[in-house]
């Protein structure tokens, strides 16, 4: 029982932060009431009665073709089979598979979206098993125990793959039309004003874990050339034939969304996808100058969207690339280069950033992570390292270090 036990913590926090699949009405039976005293049980510690009162709130949904409260009822349903259940997984597993075909094609797309998650948390909890376990062929499909990792994350892919179909209807669907089980307000509807943007990004999520490309060919995955660093609009009608794996699949994703976006009164949605895109891309691409690329991509949209919150948020990761060049450097590294020069006050310059996205925008988040990353910077560390091996009436090596913010040099970042 207790392998999945994060997994159903994980499955209700997911209910608790996830809508439902639609408002309908229910004259007949009070949910809120029920689910009150759903709650109550819960509370008490009386699990099994609680699980007798979420079956009658079950019945009530099938009843009255309530698809919320039916979803909701489901995912208590599992909880609770998981905490008065030994190997309650496979029954879980089997039961959310019976319920796809009774579903909407938005209920089915959370569904999903589910079983991904609870595959990849089932390997998560389990690690150690998969260590020394070699291919198996032989194993039970309705077995989880018996599947090996490829068989483990290649369901997961699957389903989070077919949690964003189909997009056109889930992309019509407002995420603020799912409010019946919505109790987490944590959220941003702005960034996330549809069905499809909240299981897009949870599916991109998982695909650029790197434990979903355990089982994919080493470096399958990289990008050459500059057209991946371009504007949204280039960047949607690029064609990544020939290569594979779940890196390309996040970025088939973004595409979609950037395409969903693009035009829209409010980019909050766009560029958040935008710069999670530029980050993607950053990191796999083999370009010998994807730093000045990335940096160069972020500055462009800065003065585009420079009277509008957002510019905050590219403001902010753009000071995040300048700290991370500022830890890239080794003061005593030896040897010095216009490069390694730029790193030397790259603090510098993510400081100032920030100054900016605080003056412009101090109430948005990015102001406020701006911030978070300032002093974060200024901190002062004194760092003091001996040499593991002492050997008796041999000198003893060891090194200080401080670390502060270098000196301003301005001139160095033009271009």
């Amino acid at each position: 029982m207790h392998r999945l036990r994060y997994a159903g913590a994980l499955l209700l926090a997911l209910l608790m932060t996830v809508p439902a699949m639609a408002q309908t009405t229910t004259p007949d039976f009070d949910y809120e009431k029920a689910w009150a005293q759903v709650d109550s049980l819960d509370n008490e510690g009386l699990p099994q009665q609680a699980r007798a009162a979420v079956d009658s709130i079950y019945a009530a949904a099938v009843a009255e073709a309530n698809e919320p409260h039916f979803i909701k009822t489901l995912f208590y349903q599992s909880r609770y089979t998981m905490e008065l259940e030994e190997n309650a997984e496979n029954r879980i597993v089997a039961d959310i598979r019976a319920r796809l075909a009774e579903a909407t094609p938005a209920g089915r797309a959370l569904l999903h979206s589910i079983l991904g998650e609870l595959f990849l948390r089932y390997y998560q909890n389990n690690r150690y098993q998969f260590y020394n376990r070699t291919a198996t062929t032989g194993y039970d499909e309705d077995d989880i125990a018996t599947w090996d990792l490829t068989k483990l994350l290649t369901e997961a892919t699957a389903h989070y793959l077919r949690s964003v179909e189909p997009a056109d209807t889930l992309q019509a669907l407002p995420l603020d039309a799912y409010a019946v089980v919505l109790v987490d307000a944590q959220t941003d509807r702005a960034l996330r004003p549809t069905l499809f943007d909240f299981l897009a990004h949870r599916a991109i999520d998982f695909l650029t874990n790197e434990e979903a490309s355990l089982i994919t060919p080493e470096r399958t995955f990289f990008l050459q050339g500059e057209q991946v660093f371009g504007p949204a609009s280039d960047f949607i009608g690029l064609d990544f034939e020939g290569q594979d794996g779940p890196g390309v699949e996040a970025l088939r994703l973004l595409q979609d969304l950037l395409a969903l976006h693009l035009d829209r009164d409010d980019p909050a949605a766009m560029i958040d996808a935008d710069l999670r895109r530029l980050e993607l891309v950053h990191g796999v691409s083999v370009a010998s100058h994807k730093d000045s690329l990335y940096a160069a991509s972020l500055e462009h949209l800065r003065g585009q969207y420079a009277g509008l919150p957002v510019f905050a948020e590219v403001t902010y990761a753009l000071a995040q690339e300048y700290n991370r060049r500022g830890d890239r450097y080794q003061a005593f590294a030896g040897g010095e280069n216009a490069a390694s020069e730029k790193d030397r006050v790259a603090k510098r310059r993510a400081i100032a950033l920030c100054d900016e996205a605080i003056a412009r925008f101090p109430e948005t988040r990015a102001g406020e992570n701006c911030q978070a990353l300032q002093d974060v910077i200024r901190q002062k560390d004194l760092e003091f390292q001996v040499q593991d091996a002492v050997v008796p009436d041999v000198p003893v090596l060891a090194r200080l270090a401080r670390r502060r913010l270098a000196p301003e040099a301005p001139n160095l970042f033009a271009g």
